[in-house]
């Protein structure tokens, strides 16, 4: 395109240069040379405005977002998506939302949009782990963005978003340490691994320093998607004396969630806000902002750094209370709002841990 109207123009100037060489007199040449010039920085204007559209066209950054499943109500995906639109408010890419229907069709629309060659591929969730590993090898000019997950090995056109969810595990507990009555908190998780010990190891490391002297209960469900174990769980807990119990028994959750309500003990969520569910007996929850490790990795490989994985915590605002990263946290509905000492507490907790003061021992590298 660009050769094209340059071309033209060149065209043009020759076309001039030889009317004025065949003029006879001087004066002759004076006129044409003063005719031809306003069509000539016509013309030039043109060529440079069209120039300037193409290399914007050219520039523009192609984004889609695939989904594991549809996004409906599911709170953690719809961050996803809010990350997606602040792209395209503050950098102007063009941006695309594929939702998958099933996970059958999960690599299809991957491998769709690595056909239709898209420049930035974002993947939410581990449902993606196996595709992504296998297809990133296959595209090296696409850039692929996994958040809350990441390879391994990782591709080298892979960037992954991941979580310090300690240090916002580390901050339930404080919660929980801070508003006990019977001084017995604990935690259902799913399995017993480095990797899921994050949730209650930083939740018994949080409430043990703001009250050395709470008992702190961790039982495991042994999978994840155990609601009935995780409630039986629970209720054997509450039982025991425990009055907080964080639910981080990924889809067992909801069992801890129906003891809670039935036994009227405090519990906390994971990754979305579940206080408007049971406002009386979800105190607060571990928010993943999602949307901040969509926006800033990808804000990231607009800016050409060459990090490959980011690690978002409490600095980065990428984990934390629903209170604390809420726009408005009094229309969150949780239980927290009638503490307003342990909200002020634990603000000053968590800006101590951002500060250094306080380090959050992180189970994946204690011990390496």
């Amino acid at each position: 395109m660009l050769k094209k109207y340059l071309v033209t123009f060149l065209t043009i100037l020759m076309v001039f240069s030889l009317l004025a060489a065949c003029a006879p007199q001087a004066a002759e040449e004076a006129t044409v040379e003063e005719a031809a010039q306003p069509e000539v920085e016509e013309v030039a204007a043109e060529v440079e405005e069209e120039v300037a559209e193409e290399a914007v066209e050219e520039e523009l950054l192609k984004v889609v977002y695939i989904t594991p499943s549809p996004i409906g109500v599911n709170q953690f995906l719809t961050l996803g998506q809010d990350g997606m639109d602040r792209l395209a408010k503050e950098y102007g890419v063009e941006i695309n939302t594929v939702e998958s229907s099933d996970p059958t069709d999960r690599a299809e629309n991957v491998r769709a949009m690595v056909r239709e060659g898209w420049d930035i591929i974002v993947l939410l969730g581990f449902d993606f782990q196996d595709i992504v590993a296998e297809i990133a090898p296959e595209s090296p000019d696409i850039t692929f963005v996994t958040v809350d997950f990441c390879p391994n090995p990782l591709p080298e056109n892979v960037r992954c978003g991941v979580f310090r969810e300690h240090e916002g595990a580390f901050l339930i507990g404080a919660v929980a340490g801070l508003a006990t009555e019977s001084n017995v908190v604990g935690t259902v998780a799913a399995l017993d691994t480095p990797f899921i010990r994050r949730w209650p190891d930083g939740f018994a490391q949080g409430a043990q320093y703001v009250n050395p002297d709470v008992e702190v209960v961790t039982l495991f469900v042994g999978g994840f998607a155990d609601p009935a174990k995780a409630k039986e769980l629970a209720l054997s807990m509450t039982a025991d004396g425990a009055d907080h119990i964080f639910a981080a028994a990924a889809g067992g959750n909801f069992g801890v969630f129906e003891a809670a309500k039935a036994e009227s003990f405090f519990t906390y969520g994971v990754d979305t806000n579940q206080c408007p569910n049971d406002p009386q007996n979800v105190m607060e929850n571990l928010i993943k902002r999602v949307d901040e490790a969509v926006f800033q990795t990808v804000e990231a490989i607009i800016q050409e750094s060459e990090q490959q994985v980011f690690d978002y915590g409490l600095a980065e605002n990428g984990v934390g209370l629903t209170i604390l990263t809420s726009d408005d946290p009094d229309s969150t509905e949780c239980a927290i709002l009638g503490y307003p000492g342990v909200i002020e507490e634990v603000t000053e907790i968590r800006q101590m841990i951002i500060d250094g003061e306080i380090e959050v021992i992180d189970p994946l590298s204690a011990g390496n």
